[in-house]
């Protein structure tokens, strides 16, 4: 089944230049908008608070992305290209496709930023599946790789979120007032 829907995303590449142009846009630079509005946050931020919610969103990242440093160590699975024809758009080393790190960094900053700024995260959201989905349609990921990749991310997302919020409560609690 995964295949089966692999063949169905990516068998609308190559087909249609602007819809090409559209999903290798947000499969090669999907994270670097994730990393301009995480510099947006800490460096625009008149808070320190949010400036620390910028921060973990950082965290969220690099935490995600270790975990699939590991999996990808534990469990190496071949790339659509490698073992199948298929309409590469774009060229990717042939290393393990499962989980997807482009999925995992976007839904990561997603969903540590969500609680913080709902509309953002909602928008981001938005963005984080179309990330997604690219990486399926430029011929890079099967779909439970994109899938895997939501997972780990949301979970290291909300676990950063949870703790961010934590030690902004504290905080908070602690001066009597908002910092």
């Amino acid at each position: 089944m995964d295949y089966q829907l692999f063949q169905f995303i990516n068998g609308f590449a190559g087909k249609n230049s602007l819809l090409d142009g559209i999903m290798k846009a947000f499969s090669s630079y999907g994270p670097i908008l994730y990393g301009i509005v995480l510099l947006v946050i800490i460096f625009a931020s008149k808070s320190k608070a949010m400036r620390r919610v910028g921060l973990g969103g950082i965290a969220a990242a690099v935490i995600g992305l270790a975990v699939n440093f590991v999996i990808h160590h534990v469990f190496y699975r071949a790339r659509p290209f490698v073992t199948h024809h298929v309409n590469l758009l774009l060229t990717h080393a042939p290393d393990s496709s499962f989980p997807s790190d482009h999925t995992v960094g976007a839904f990561s900053i997603t969903f540590a930023l969500w609680r913080f700024y709902p509309r953002l995260g909602k928008l981001l959201l938005a963005i984080a599946i179309l990330v997604g989905i690219s990486r399926v349609f430029v011929g890079n990921h099967y779909p439970t790789d994109v899938l895997g990749g939501a997972i780990v991310g949301i979970l290291s997302g909300m676990v950063v979120s949870k703790f961010v919020a934590k030690s902004k409560q504290q905080k908070t609690s602690y001066l009597g007032m908002r910092s």
